[in-house]
């Protein structure tokens, strides 16, 4: 059955890279999905996207958003590794409660998409170390990380909009988490100078 057409934001080149559409150059370019060569349209009032050919297309805009945002989370991650910009994580800090856009973690050397676990459980993207996953990360599309989930994800982890992902997978937005508190930079430096004039304060005559 054809599946009603619809913009495909991000597509593979020849070298398997995925590309923004605004961006792409003339060339050919597939579905990440179907594999289908895409058109690349580009308009004076619209913005630039791919399409399938006409309507005989199977794939729907939930499998290929889905594939396409974790495919660019594993992208970037191996881009940065080998040079290439830093992805960010947006934290809310847990002191002044303003929003920061925290770098992936160091000790981060590499990204795999659809990892399973040692339990069985397969996570859309794992984030790897030389320790093992450091971090899992969830893609939602339609249907959020449920409480049976969560509760068997033995890990550090995050669940992101793939329309975010599309949007800019270099900063990634958790909707829903479990990782430790962030806290940031200003507020860890309050905190110390707190800490050391509590530790400093002159102490009474009595205690002399």
């Amino acid at each position: 059955m054809a599946m009603r057409p619809f913009k495909v934001p991000w597509a593979m080149d020849v070298t398997g890279t995925l590309r923004n559409a605004p961006g792409a150059l003339p060339g050919r370019y597939r579905c990440i999905e179907c594999f289908d060569e895409l058109l690349l349209r580009r308009g004076a009032v619209r913005r630039a996207h791919f399409a399938h050919h006409g309507s005989s297309s199977s794939c729907s805009q939930e499998s290929v958003f889905h594939k396409l945002a974790k495919a660019l989370i594993v992208q970037v991650v191996l881009q940065w590794r080998e040079g290439g910009p830093t992805p960010t994580i947006r934290r809310s800090c847990t002191g002044c409660g303003l929003t920061i856009a925290s770098p992936i973690p160091e000790r981060v050397s590499g990204a795999e998409p659809e990892h399973r676990l040692a339990s069985g459980r397969i996570v859309d993207v794992a984030l790897l170390s030389d320790l093992g996953i450091a971090c899992a990360i969830e893609v939602l599309h339609t249907h959020a990380v449920d409480q049976a989930k969560a509760a068997v994800l033995d890990l550090p982890w995050f669940e992101v909009r793939a329309s975010d992902v599309l949007t800019d997978p270099l900063a990634l937005v958790p909707v829903q988490h479990a990782l430790r508190p962030f806290t940031c930079a200003p507020c860890k430096h309050d905190y110390a100078v707190l800490s050391f004039a509590t530790t400093q304060a002159p102490r009474s005559r009595l205690e002399n």
